[in-house]
């Protein structure tokens, strides 16, 4: 199996983490948190490679991480993912042919300026061809990660989109919820500092998959407005739960009722 530290790019933080496989699962080996200036990552692309990869370096430094080789995962929100059917008779070497030609008609980028992947999706049911599922992104926006994470010294080893990632993490953390769980929705609601993700999946399969443009900086800005202090005073103040009760009741439930509302 490969070895190779995670690195998660937000927009108002880097993450790395190293996991190593035991029998009763997985421990965490290393891992580290570094802030990152703001406006260097906007609507989830980098926007300063040279800060993002700063901070990459000092999370990589104080993690202690052995590794060096990375994996990376881009935002879904810059990736284009379309599945389609394959030719009964399609012969191997074709289909990365057919792969092209439907990218070119359904893409809308010029092929030249997307990386492309694929993968068969080989069908169970009699009588159903195998379909393939094609993922494409913009060159610009792989080659801002992957010289951000170069740069403070990792190997990107792989490129990977962050909702195919969360969606083959999630049947670990279903495992150890009840059984009474199969074949029923599960939703999972990342809040992040301007975009708040809902997954919902059946069986660690995604069915739904929708980013909402509302997270924790407005939160912030709240108590930043309603304590009259600076935004980096208001951010340590919500990281550090301090909040009054009553503060608590005029900020804290409106953010959640708008949470809930969003998603």
């Amino acid at each position: 199996p490969l070895e190779a530290v995670g690195v998660d790019i937000g927009t108002s933080s880097v993450k790395v983490m190293e996991l190593q496989r035991t029998r009763r699962g997985y421990r965490v080996n290393c891992a580290a948190v570094e802030s990152l200036p703001r406006n260097a990552v906007v609507e989830r692309g980098i926007s300063n490679v040279e800060q993002v990869s700063a901070a990459l370096r000092r999370a990589a430094k104080r993690a202690r991480c052995k590794r060096k080789n990375a994996i990376v995962a881009i935002a879904s929100s810059h990736v284009v993912t379309r599945t389609f059917q394959l030719p009964e008779d399609i012969k191997d070497f074709e289909i990365e042919e057919q792969v092209m030609v439907d990218a070119a008609q359904n893409v809308p980028y010029s092929v030249d300026e997307m990386y492309l992947d694929y993968q068969v999706l080989e069908s169970t049911e009699s009588g159903v061809e195998d379909s393939v599922t094609v993922t494409a992104c913009r060159r610009e926006i792989v080659d801002d990660y992957v010289s951000a994470v170069e740069s403070a010294g990792l190997r990107p080893v792989v490129v990977d989109v962050d909702a195919f990632a969360i969606a083959r993490v999630f049947p670990l953390v279903t495992a150890a919820m009840s059984e009474s769980l199969r074949g029923k929705a599960v939703a999972l609601l990342d809040v992040g500092e301007v975009t708040t993700r809902l997954n919902v999946f059946v069986d660690g399969v995604v069915i739904y998959d929708r980013d909402h443009s509302f997270g924790g900086r407005s939160l912030t800005e709240s108590i930043q407005s309603h304590c009259d202090i600076s935004f980096e005073e208001a951010e340590a103040v919500k990281l550090s739960r301090n909040l009054s009760e009553g503060d608590q009741d005029q900020l804290l439930e409106p953010f959640k009722r708008t949470i809930s509302q969003e998603a």
